[in-house]
Formats: structure tokens, sequence, C-alpha cells
């Protein structure tokens, strides 16, 4: 999957987060691995570009799910922030 698409997926311009294709990002991400590892289980030997592949695959999957998890951390950060400043 290109960054372009995951850029306009994630990100639609208005300011807001579009947190349904992030998710679809992350599903297909999931998806692409899984496939390739019961492809890979179904053989008796893997090739190392085939590993790499793997590797790349995996660490992309590492780092948007990351991300996710710490834009959701930043918006509680930000929520909690403003609720104390609310009651004071």
């Amino acid at each position: 999957m290109a960054y372009a698409d995951v850029e306009t997926a994630a990100w639609q311009g208005t300011g807001k987060i579009d947190f349904v294709g992030l998710r679809k990002v992350i599903n297909d991400l999931t998806l692409a691995v899984e496939n390739q590892l019961e492809e890979l289980s179904k053989r008796d030997s893997v090739k190392v570009p085939e590993m790499f592949d793997m590797q790349f695959k995996m660490n992309n999957l590492t780092q948007f799910t990351e991300m996710a998890s710490s834009v959701l951390s930043g918006i509680q950060t930000i929520s909690n922030t403003m609720a104390r400043g609310a009651k004071g």
C-alpha cells in the first residue's frame, strides 16, 4: 500500500482524522500479512527476498498500529486537560 493511499484514507484535509479510513488501512495490512504467512506456511523453504518482504509488511503494520494508539492517547490527554480546565 502506498503512503499516498494511507494519507488519503487517514487524513481528509479537513482538520479531522478519519479513524474509519485508518482502521481500514490497518485491517488491509493485517490481511496482507496473514495471507503471506498462510502462503509461506505451505512451502518447504522460504527465499530471502520473501523474508524481507514479510519483514517490511510487519514493520508497516506495527508502525500504523502504534500511530493509531498514539493518536488516541493524545486525544484522551487533550480531553482530560480540557475537562480539568472546565472544572476550575
